[in-house]
């Protein structure tokens, strides 16, 4: 839970130049949107147990959860199309690493720790993990 409440928070601080929205109550909420990786799982449970019990909105947050074409996200975020999307680590490091770098950057993780790996490119002399020491992405 304590992961979600930093991606919650990183959201609220970040989302300022979207269009406010009316509600019934008369609340200016913030409308944004979040782009899932995949399939709805229980990865994004806490997504939407925050939406049904309104803690967006108490945080004046209008929020709207889609899930995009298979990997779409960084492409989509990048090109202001939404502002937030979940991705895989791997996916973020390669669209920042391109020879065209993509405009995204990532603030938080769903999961305590990375199931995926590092690769690195034969011609740069990468051989094993301590050859990774000082090198940054």
């Amino acid at each position: 839970m304590k992961r979600l409440f930093v991606i919650m928070l990183s959201l609220l601080l970040i989302t300022s130049c979207q269009k406010n929205v009316d509600t019934k109550s008369g609340q200016n909420l913030t409308k944004i949107d979040v782009l899932l990786d995949w399939t709805p799982n229980t990865n994004h449970t806490g997504l939407y147990v925050a939406l049904h019990k309104g803690y967006y909105k108490e945080k004046g947050l209008d929020v709207n959860i889609i899930q995009p074409a298979e990997d779409t996200v960084i492409d989509i975020v990048s090109s202001n199309k939404a502002q937030f999307g979940i991705s895989f680590q791997e996916y973020v490091s390669m669209a920042r690493a391109a020879n065209t770098p993509q405009d995204v950057v990532a603030v938080a993780a769903v999961i305590a720790h990375n199931t995926s790996g590092f690769a690195a490119r034969t011609s740069s002399g990468i051989n094993k993990v301590s050859d990774f020491e000082g090198k940054r992405y």
